[in-house]
């Protein structure tokens, strides 16, 4: 009992000590192989608890392998007076960069320094590096030595290991200015070595370097231990490291002349179409999903596929679908980009080509993607009627007929003096024949073309109604099919609602936003019908003032009083 107590207070006289001494350094060996990792303790106490200290100085002959720190509160009783003494341990697993006598600097944190230590590194010998690989070893690789910037690099990380070990296995790397992306999952399994059996433990990334130099890739490094532990036998220390690796990243080569820089191994582009035949209908959409495949990049380098100045269509495009493929061979990615196209004019449209240039690392020069340009016959709307003006009134003579007419002209003074007595009396007594048959027929005339306006304005009141009840039911499929029914009906001269929409701005707005509504793919919201019903009402009353405006005028230079 009384040797428990005197340990215990030992340990709180030095703990006291600790607690009012300036910052401290201490390792757990200062002698060391070059394939050992070495465990650095910087300790603040009391005052010192949050102090910054620099630790820059330990990179010039130590890599840093691991960073952590820990906070820890105890007491201290010496001749009966108790103190508490607080203190953060800042903990640093280091690797020698070189053999030899090195030295851990004297570390500062405000007006208080650390001690150096002086640390001996010496070579492993042949057979001491044997006995570990025969443990414990790593294999990394790369597949490439020299890569354009963005290009993508395969890096391989294999851990072997012959007994029962614990341990971290190492992190991604952290490399400036370049992208880690991991590849596969962490792979387990079994390899024969040499005749012995060595467990593996794989894990695979792929690096994309953003600027152009050298890229070092630092050995990676495991800490651990083996054995079966227990009462009769401990776990022994055990680490490994592996080679490191340097890759030579060029700039973007000169013959280059695309807008984005794509460094690919492959890439593809095509587009469908959801009506397969080349004939279209002007107001109907129809859509365009368009397909890039590329291997070897991240989707973020894929290009932004702008199709709104496509002459002769309305376009609205829903933003990329993409979707990354992760292999052994890297990243792949297919981005598809679905297109709403609506014609707003009959006749033929060209659609352009799209080109998207991008350089080949397999075969180190530039390849251009291409989507040939395509020719459409876009018909009008059924219903619109379409008015061809012939360029000769029918019945009228032709040149021929007057020239004939001149051949045979009698030049008789006589014969046309006998002609004209002959024809007004012939003309008086018809005018008395069909007085009466003109007044007829001028009245089953009117009676007639009454009939045909009657027929016109309902057939034209239905389709508006049609399409009122439409807007009220806030039905914006059925708004736009009756719509170009109205627009053959009232305007048939119009090939297209934007000649109608830049007559009546307000009504184009409004016919704009439910085109948007249906092709944009956004359904977040239900379209509302009143203004567009408000808008065409407004339209129909001024179309029906002026009309009859028109017609009264024309009654009254026809039967003037």
């Amino acid at each position: 009992m009384l040797q428990t107590i005197g340990k215990f207070t030992v340990l709180l006289l030095l703990g006291h000590n600790i607690g009012h001494a300036d910052l401290t350094s201490t390792v757990e060996r200062t002698s060391v192989s070059e394939l050992d990792l070495i465990t650095l303790t910087v300790r603040a106490t009391d005052e010192d608890f949050a102090v910054e200290i620099d630790f820059s100085p330990l990179k010039k002959d130590f890599e840093i392998i691991n960073q952590s720190s820990r906070e820890n509160r105890s007491i201290s009783i010496v001749n009966g007076q108790t103190t508490n003494v607080s203190y953060r341990d800042h903990i640093f697993t280091l690797r020698p960069r070189k053999v030899g006598e090195i030295i851990i600097p004297s570390l500062k944190g405000a007006d208080k320094t650390t001690r150096p230590i002086r640390i001996r590194v010496a070579k492993q010998t042949n057979s001491q590096i044997q006995r570990m690989r025969e443990v414990v070893f790593f294999e990394t690789s790369v597949n490439k030595n020299s890569v354009f910037v963005q290009e993508q690099i395969l890096y391989s990380v294999k851990l072997f290991y012959s007994e029962s070990i614990r341990g971290d296995f190492p992190q991604p790397p952290s490399l400036e200015n370049t992208v880690v992306e991991n590849v596969e999952e962490e792979k387990r399994y079994e390899s024969i070595i040499n005749g012995k059996r060595y467990y593996v433990l794989e894990k695979k990334y792929a690096l994309f370097p953003q600027s152009s130099g050298v890229l070092l890739i630092p050995r990676e490094s495991f800490i651990g231990t083996y054995g079966l532990g227990g009462v009769f036998s401990g776990r022994q220390r055990i680490s490994a490291s592996s080679e490191q690796h340097e890759i030579s990243v060029r700039q973007i080569p000169a013959s280059f002349r695309g807008k984005h820089w794509i460094p690919a191994e492959e890439l593809e582009i095509e587009d469908f179409w959801d009506k397969q035949e080349k004939e279209l209908i002007e107001g109907e959409p129809v859509n365009r999903r368009i397909e890039i495949s590329a291997k070897g990049i991240d989707e973020a380098m894929l290009p932004d596929l702008n199709q709104e100045g496509v002459d002769g269509f309305k376009v609205y495009a829903d933003p990329p679908i993409n979707n990354r493929i992760v292999d052994s061979e890297g990243l792949s990615t297919v981005s598809s980009n679905i297109i709403a196209m609506v014609p707003t004019r009959s006749g033929t449209i060209t659609i352009p080509k799209i080109e998207i240039p991008w350089w080949n690392v397999l075969t180190n020069k530039q390849e251009i993607a291409v989507i040939q340009e395509k020719v459409f016959q876009v018909s009008p709307q059924k219903g619109v009627i379409t008015k061809n003006i012939s360029e000769r009134v029918p019945g009228s003579p032709s040149p021929v007929d007057l020239q004939e007419t001149n051949k045979n002209e009698v030049r008789s003074h006589w014969y046309w003096a006998t002609l004209i007595f002959f024809g007004a009396w012939v003309l008086t007594f018809l005018k008395l024949l069909s007085s009466n048959r003109r007044l007829t027929l001028e009245k089953e005339k009117n009676e007639s073309r009454n009939r045909a306006e009657e027929a016109s304005e309902l057939s034209s009141g239905s389709i508006l109604s049609t399409l009122q009840t439409a807007c009220t039911e806030n039905n914006p499929v059925e708004a736009s099919k009756h719509l170009i029914d109205w627009r053959g009906k009232n305007f048939p001269g119009a090939r297209s609602m934007e000649q109608i929409s830049n007559q009546f701005p307000v009504l184009g707005n409004e016919i704009r936003k439910l085109d948007s509504f249906l092709y944009s793919g956004n359904k977040g919201e239900a379209w509302n019908g009143s203004k567009l019903l408000n808008e065409l009402t407004v339209v129909n009353e001024k179309r029906v003032h002026t009309q009859s405006r028109v017609s009264g005028a024309l009654e009254n230079a026809l039967n003037p009083t």
